[in-house]
């Protein structure tokens, strides 16, 4: 099945959030939890790049911009997706389109099941952060948008001062791996 008409089929269930919120877990408390909520020119920036990549569904946006320093991006299993402030500001559109993909990938690859998962993947499996990577690059061509942006946003996401050396050598070696299945070229981050 293509990637554009899995997403498509998908795209009800990731807006709804298929009622997947549990006391405790829920995606307000989790934004309340890790800076709150931007409403500025970041969300409405988050909100133009995520429709490049999920079909409207006229139900509204389920990207959320966290108040954030620090550099992330993550999906909940309810389908709600959120950005850092910091990862807005550190990546361009076609770089940012590549974070939301990856977070996408996450919860088709994972089904919606598994705890917050995380752009910076150094501690989860390295397996589902480069199934995430893969899906991620098939999710940007299906939308005719750059696969080259992934390694672009990673490389920039890697030379951040706040990842640690495992983290970084983490990234690395996702970047490695898009270059060697084919699925993008190496691209060296701007200084």
């Amino acid at each position: 099945m293509r990637w554009a008409t899995l997403l498509t089929l998908l795209s009800p269930l990731i807006l709804s959030g298929l009622g997947c919120s549990s006391p405790g877990h829920s995606w307000r408390a989790y934004a309340g939890r890790n800076g709150g909520l931007l409403e500025d020119q970041h969300q409405i920036r988050a909100d133009r790049v995520f429709a490049r990549i999920v079909p409207s569904s006229g139900d509204g946006s389920h990207i959320y911009v966290l108040n954030a320093s620090d550099i992330g991006a993550h999906a909940l299993p309810d389908g709600n997706i959120f950005v850092t402030r910091a990862l807005m500001d550190l990546l361009d559109d076609e770089e940012l389109s590549a974070a939301i993909a990856h977070e996408l990938a996450h919860l088709i690859n994972d089904g919606h099941l598994h705890a917050v998962m995380s752009l910076r993947g150094c501690c989860e499996t390295p397996e589902a952060e480069a199934r995430a990577d893969a899906t991620g690059v098939e999710l940007l061509r299906e939308r005719g948008l750059d696969p080259r942006a992934m390694s672009r946003m990673l490389g920039k996401v890697k030379v951040t001062a706040e990842l640690t050396p495992a983290c970084r050598n983490a990234i690395g070696h996702r970047i490695e791996l898009l270059s060697t299945r084919g699925d993008v070229r190496v691209s060296r981050p701007q200084n």
